[in-house]
Parts: C-alpha cells; structure tokens; sequence
C-alpha cells in the first residue's frame, strides 16, 4: 500500500537462509515467494545471523565438560537447556542445580549472557548495513518491526547516530514473562531484557 503512494524502502533483514541464532522461528517463516512478488522500490538486505565463533567455542567446551559434570552431580537433576545443541530455541538434555522448577538459575544466567551476545552481534552487523545505505540515500524515517528485538537494538543504534525519527513496532511483547523463553528464566534475563526494552 505504501508502495503504491510513491514510498520507497530499504529493508534489512535476517537472511532466511544463513541461520538464524536470535530468532529460529522468525527465519523459518520467512516467505521467499513473496519476497520476490515485492513491488518496485523495495530494496532488500539481508544479514547472516549464523552464530558467531565465539559461541561455538563455548558450546564446543560445554559438550567435552557435560559429562565431567555429570559425574561429579550426584545427584543430578535432567533438564532441558539449549547450549549443547547449537543454540536458543532448540532442545537437549543437561545437567544442573534445580531451583525448584526444573531449571538452574546460574545456566540461566549463561544463557541469557550468550543469547544476547548474539543478539548485540547481529544489531551491530545490521547496523553496519544500514549506515552504508544512509550513506547512499538519507530516509525520512526508521522504522523497527519485531521480534526478533535485536532489529529494534539496530534501529536505535541508527537512529541515535542519525538523528532521523525511529517508529518501534513491538509485534510480541519482549520482557513479558509469558514470552521468557523456560531455559532463560531467572533474575539475569529479566534485568537485561528490562534494561534492552527501557533502552
């Protein structure tokens, strides 16, 4: 509709392709049939999200440590975490303290630690993208559509450093608690998740 009345976009987005570490389900449902029925003036970029080396190394450590751990816990309680299986959103088996529900507040907190240090890397790359466009063609607005929210965290980084007016569109709540993904829950994700959303 906005096409139709003269507007044009830059859209920069999670490659559909690439993977996706912040936001799996998000990706999956990306249309590529209509992405290529966009009408003229819509520019698209896409931004790999594939999880970062760092990551990697970390959950390459975590599964040779797993079974030390396992020895050692006795007794253990099983739990479902997401690190030893290539990241947030998908599903194993692991080991920890239980705080009553099930889940281990400090793998909690690791968690939440590594899910928004790959949510920081992904803004951050977006960002980069979208200063180059900027560069080419000034917009008259930002605009921020999500989840997934790191696409607000690029918006805000652009649009700090442009001065140009951000429109947040928050499709899902973020920090609702109905929304905090169970492996995540716990003191950590609510203040970081809190702090990002005020922010």
């Amino acid at each position: 509709y906005a096409a139709e009345r003269g507007w044009s976009f830059d859209v920069v987005m999670v490659h559909p392709t690439a993977g996706s570490s912040v936001d799996p389900a998000s990706t999956m449902s990306v249309d590529m049939d209509k992405l290529a029925e966009l009408p003229r003036g819509v520019n698209i970029y896409q931004v790999s999200d594939r999880t970062s080396w760092l990551y990697e190394a970390q959950r390459s450590i975590w599964q040779l440590l797993r079974p030390i751990v396992r020895r050692r816990s006795a007794p253990s309680t099983e739990l479902r975490t997401t690190l030893s299986s290539g990241g947030p959103g998908r599903e194993t088996k692991g080991e920890a303290e239980d705080d009553g529900e099930g889940r281990s507040p400090r793998r909690a907190a690791y968690l939440t630690r590594l899910h928004y240090g790959e949510f920081r890397r992904w803004a951050r790359d977006a960002a980069r993208v979208a200063t180059r466009i900027l560069h080419e063609r000034r917009p008259d607005i930002i605009a921020s559509s999500g989840p997934p929210h790191s696409a607000h965290e690029a918006a805000r980084q652009i649009a700090t450093r442009s001065g140009i007016p951000w429109v947040m569109d928050m499709r899902d709540p973020w920090g609702a608690p109905e929304n905090t993904p169970a492996d995540f829950a716990g003191p950590a994700w609510t203040r970081v998740t809190g702090m990002l959303e005020r922010r």
